[in-house]
């Protein structure tokens, strides 16, 4: 799973820029746009709102690592891609709970729909 990757990565840099390069030559031919300064800066305050008023931080910790464990090296499919909010992911007993994290940051979303859900779930994790 993951822990797999991630320690592939470890050992070897020069495979994760490789294979990093990959994913973002097929985002740009998808015409995905990298000059998301603006909109990281937007959601980065719109969180930061939202965990002062709702100190929810680990639940979003908790939220993206659940949907990057989703990621099957066998398959090669999967990761942080938001897949999480739809079944079965959604319904694993692992992730029970996770519902309040998704519904929490659906403001955030409706308020900035140009960041992908995937993005979001991230950036969450982060800020918190």
């Amino acid at each position: 799973g993951t822990r797999a990757l991630v320690e592939a990565y470890a050992k070897d840099q020069d495979l994760f820029f490789k294979e990093y390069a990959v994913a973002h030559k097929k985002l740009s031919e998808l015409g995905v746009t990298w000059s998301g300064a603006d909109l990281e800066k937007a959601v980065r305050a719109k969180l930061v709102e939202l965990y002062r008023e709702k100190p929810c931080m680990p639940i979003m910790v908790r939220l993206a690592w659940h949907d990057a464990g989703t990621y099957d090296k066998d398959t090669k499919t999967g990761g942080a891609n938001a897949s999480i909010r739809f079944e079965p992911e959604s319904t694993h007993g692992a992730n029970a709970g996770l519902k309040i994290a998704r519904d929490l940051l659906e403001p955030i979303k409706a308020a900035c729909p140009e960041i992908s859900y995937a993005d979001l779930y991230q950036l969450a994790s982060v800020q918190a």
